[in-house]
């Protein structure tokens, strides 16, 4: 048998194969691409809250300086001040 007359076979996948893969690929990708935005998006919406909320509380340098009315009193079962 000479070179001339061997055939080469080529294995060729089902053609619906390649198709399935790439859309595989392409929902990964597009669930990545998603999850990036939402992790993103929830930062955003930690830091706004943080920032929300923390304009609100005291300085704290200040809060060993506070000055409270009322102190607790605690009492015992007979009703006297321990």
């Amino acid at each position: 048998m000479s070179i001339t007359q061997l055939h080469v076979v080529h294995h060729r996948p089902p053609v619906g194969h390649k198709n399935k893969r790439q859309r595989i690929k392409r929902i990964i990708k597009r669930l990545f691409v998603f999850g990036v935005v939402v992790f993103l998006l929830f930062c955003i919406y930690l830091i706004g809250a943080f920032a929300w909320y923390s304009r609100s509380l005291p300085d704290p340098n200040k809060l060993t300086e506070r000055n409270l009315a009322q102190s607790t009193k605690l009492y015992d079962r007979k009703g006297e001040l321990w």
